[in-house]
């Protein structure tokens, strides 16, 4: 083999093979600038005359990046500039060709041409083989140039022992046929190679459980590289196809007999057919191959989904065994739990609000489907709405009072079945007033016993758990006077009251939240759908939603059951009963021994009701509590009744309504939907964006409660929320949040207003029953009340005796906290919250028209103010009294 010569810097070089007639073939090695061509009609340098094929071995890769090389090739062979662009290298197959002409004169044709194939190892192992080809064939000397591109070691020659048949050479596709009988045995182990890598996986074990016994779960990456060589294989077939196709075309374009553009005297119909015949059984035999590679494919595919199919019933077995063991321990765990905390959180806490929810949303369809009422619809559904508040406003008080006689239990399950004969009631009226308000009253009255309830039994159902802490003092350790202990009781302070106790009232307390949030969900999605339901079922719409209230008034009849039955033996309800009403003292209290007496439940009606009312003045803890109680009823208002007004009141003054009907103040929804459609949507949008808020962040708030008893900072950050909400509520522009005028910082408004209400909510239900828990008898308010009580005994009983208890100060346990007036203060925090949406009401509702639409908000905002500002002075009261018993 002769050497280039070292005068080349580049140090690139070719391989050349020369053939002719009768000879071997002669390899030599140049660089490739002595490859230059005298004229179109000869070969270049270098190549003798008589030589009728030379393959040319190069490297493109890098004669294309020197300037040198690359031209003398061109210049050469008369190559393309195309040839040598980045989407042709990049290609992944192609034919072209070039006829080639001396002025008129054709002297040869140029043809390029670019296959590849992919044959994988194993699943990890993979090589590509790759044929780029450049030919030129010269008409007058019959000679023709292959030039080979960056073959591969592992790729065969196609002219390594060729045996070159001279009748042919004529025909400058001769070369082709060569070509494509290795790129098919090429495709051929490819397809095969995939074929052997299915085949096992077809023949092992087909049950996932066989794979996993073993320790050997299915190999899905070896699944997956399988399937991406596979599609390769098919992609490389396609497109051999495509390029033999070409192939096929040209030649006939060129070649055909007595049509041919090059040589037409030397052409003839026998070389013709055996070039167009060696071209056409690549074509049918990479054919047939490529449908085995598409069905190596589905086979594959076949295999993969049967693969995740059994590991699918496997898990989904895996799961049942799962599921059972849940629900056998759900089942015990919810058998263990106390009957008392699963009727106060599945039953009282939320259908107290699904009723209440269910009355106020279909009222509307009572007074015009049932009753006729077209006319003043408004007038009327907002005057039933301020009578219910107006009746609630005192009820609530009384129910609760009520509640520390016969128990919550009886007050409950009374609540209950009323709510239902008041529904009954509600739909036999044939008129509004006198009948509707009646009915509409007397769901009022069951409605604020259940209300007042749902904050009575929180601390009943957790306060067995303060007791036990309480009760784990010793007796001697009650009766030790310490200096500590002394100045603390003179103080008003106990030394151990501001100590963090476990409680877990204020985490229910979120709870509560939630569930009462759940009621609502219930109302809207079982309740209020069913007159819609029974009038598909034929029914009129008078009958229709007479129908859908007995289905509810039956509901709050189980509901009155439930809470009759799992309601019972409630903590510090011993002994309480409807005999109650008129026994001045429980039968359980005979022992002259017990202090009972003493206690709150010896009191009168009257008696428990201002207790209540005063200790709001003078503990801290319940004072917050109502105050928060105020706000968050306010609260509830605040977004259900006057957001809806103001988004209405917005697109009327923009003109963006144009229907004729007003709706009435306090009327809701219901006439804001008839009234302006456009304005009903944005509304509820607003809306149920701060509910939903409301309903996640219920359960944060509890938690966090829990964690922050002594200042209160969650309901501090509530308030906090409430001013900023409101108050950018009040001084938006406008409520959109889409157009060229909205804002989607409505959103963040509305969810500020969400986490107001269940904050005040959730907060002031801990706050409150945290203050019934832990509040000592030695309280300013009931130490009057105790000494009142007392010296009416000794009146009664004829003064000390033996009977009498040692230490005058010494309180039984049972007063240790004033669970005994829970229903009291419940019923207060009720009045505070009836409170609040009155005056929300009225004053918010005539502020509106003269005023602006963002009064009622400031409104809520100044609330809000005050609430935060009564937070932090009792956490300073708290931390200072605190201090005062540490250092006492």
């Amino acid at each position: 083999m002769n050497h280039p010569s070292n005068k080349h810097k580049c140090g690139h070089s070719l391989i050349i093979r020369q053939w002719k007639q009768g000879a071997p073939w002669q390899e030599h090695e140049i660089h490739p600038s002595e490859l230059i061509a005298s004229s179109q009609n000869q070969a270049p340098g270098y190549i003798s005359a008589d030589t009728q094929v030379y393959t040319i071995l190069a490297k493109a890769n890098e004669i294309r990046n020197c300037h040198d090389c690359k031209e003398a090739l061109i210049k050469a062979f008369l190559m393309p500039s195309l040839w040598w662009t980045d989407h042709l290298r990049k290609s992944n197959g192609y034919f072209g060709c070039e006829v080639i002409r001396d002025g008129e004169k054709i002297t040869g044709l140029n043809s390029w041409a670019f296959f590849q194939s992919k044959k994988m190892t194993n699943e990890r192992v993979y090589v590509w083989s790759k044929f780029n080809i450049f030919t030129r064939w010269i008409s007058e000397t019959k000679q023709t140039a292959i030039l080979i591109f960056d073959t591969e070691d592992h790729t065969p020659h196609p002219f390594e022992n060729l045996t070159l048949e001279e009748h042919l050479l004529g025909d400058p596709f001769w070369i082709y046929p060569y070509i494509l009988n290795s790129i098919s045995d090429l495709e051929e182990n490819a397809v095969w190679a995939i074929r052997d890598q299915i085949r096992p996986i077809e023949k092992g074990p087909r049950d996932i459980l066989a794979h996993r016994n073993k320790g050997q779960p299915p190999n899905y990456r070896k699944l997956h590289d399988i399937a991406r060589h596979s599609i390769h294989v098919t992609e490389t077939l396609d497109v051999a196809l495509q390029t033999i196709e070409r192939i096929l075309e040209n030649h006939r374009t060129y070649m055909y007999p007595g049509d041919s553009v090059l040589s037409p005297s030397l052409q003839t119909s026998q070389a013709w057919q055996a070039i167009q015949s060696r071209l056409s059984f690549p074509q049918s035999f990479l054919g047939s191959l490529r449908h085995r590679s598409i069905s190596n494919e589905k086979r594959l595919q076949n295999e993969i989904q049967l693969t995740f199919q059994n590991v699918a019933r496997h898990d989904a077995l895996v799961m049942m065994d799962d599921s059972a063991a849940l629900k056998t321990l759900a089942f015990v765990t919810f058998t263990f739990l106390p009957p008392t905390f699963i009727c106060a959180m599945f039953t009282v806490c939320p259908f107290s609000i699904a009723f209440l929810v269910f009355i106020n949303s279909s009222v509307s369809f009572v007074v015009t489907d049932l009753i006729g009422l077209h006319d003043g619809e408004g007038d009327a559904v907002g005057t039933l709405g301020f009578a219910d508040e107006l009746l609630a406003l005192a009820a609530c008080p009384l129910w609760g009072v009520l509640s520390d006689r016969i128990g919550v239990r009886y007050v409950c399950a009374i609540g209950y079945a009323v709510i239902a004969v008041a529904l009954v009631l509600f739909v036999q009226a044939t008129n509004v007033y006198p009948q509707l308000l009646l009915g509409r009253l007397l769901f009022s009255v069951g409605g604020s016993a259940v209300s007042t309830m749902v904050t009575a039994v929180l601390p009943t159902v957790t306060g067995r758990a303060l007791r036990e802490q309480a009760y784990r003092a010793s007796v001697s350790s009650e009766l030790t006077i310490t200096p500590a202990r002394l100045n603390g009781r003179q103080n008003g302070y106990h030394a151990d009251s501001g100590t963090s106790r476990a409680s877990p009232s204020a985490r229910l307390s979120g709870f509560v939240g939630l569930f009462a949030g759940c009621g609502a969900l219930v109302s809207l999605g079982v309740f209020l759908p069913l007159p819609a339901r029974f009038e598909k079922l034929g029914l009129s719409p008078a009958e229709a939603i007479r129908r859908s209230y007995y289905l509810v008034a039956a509901v709050a009849i189980i509901i009155s059951l439930i809470s009759f039955i799992g309601l019972r033996n409630l903590p510090d309800e011993e002994g309480k009963g409807l005999r109650a009403l008129w026994n001045s003292q429980h039968a359980g209290d005979v022992d002259e021994n017990d202090e009972a007496f003493d206690g709150p439940e010896r009191l009168s009606y009257w008696k428990q009701l201002t207790t209540a009312l005063l200790l709001g003045f003078r503990n801290r803890s319940i004072g917050l509590g109502y105050a928060g109680g105020f706000v968050a009823r306010a609260s509830s208002v605040g977004i259900s009744l006057f957001i809806p007004l103001a988004v209405n009141h917005y697109y009327r003054v923009s003109g963006l309504c144009h229907e004729d009907h007003e709706p009435m103040p306090n009327s809701g929804l219901g006439e804001i939907r008839k009234a302006c459609p456009r304005a009903y949507i944005l509304a509820s949008i607003l809306t149920g964006v701060s509910q939903l808020i409301a309903l996640i962040a219920a359960p944060a708030f509890g938690y966090l409660t829990d964690k922050s008893r002594r200042y209160n900072v969650p309901l501090l950050v509530a308030a906090l929320v409430g001013v900023v909400g409101y108050l950018a509520f009040g001084l938006l522009p406008n409520p959109q949040f889409k157009g060229p005028d909205g804002n989607a910082g409505v959103f963040i408004v509305m969810a500020l207003l969400g986490i107001s209400q269940i904050g005040a909510i959730v907060c002031s239900l801990a706050v409150l029953s945290n203050g019934i828990l832990q509040v000592g008898a030695d309280d300013d308010a009931l130490r009057k009340i105790c000494a009142e009580q007392r010296v009416d005994h000794e009146r009664t009983n004829g003064g000390e005796g033996e009977n009498q208890p040692l230490l005058a100060h010494s309180v039984n346990h049972r007063l240790q906290h004033l669970s005994h007036l829970k229903g009291s203060i419940a019923g207060v925090y009720s009045l505070y919250g009836g409170a609040g949406i009155l005056i929300l009401t009225k004053i918010g509702g005539l502020l509106f028209d003269v005023l602006s639409s963002g009064t009622p908000f400031f409104i809520m905002a100044s609330f809000n103010g005050i609430l935060l500002v009564t937070g932090i002075v009792c956490g300073i009261l708290n931390h200072v009294a605190r201090s005062k018993g540490v250092s006492g």
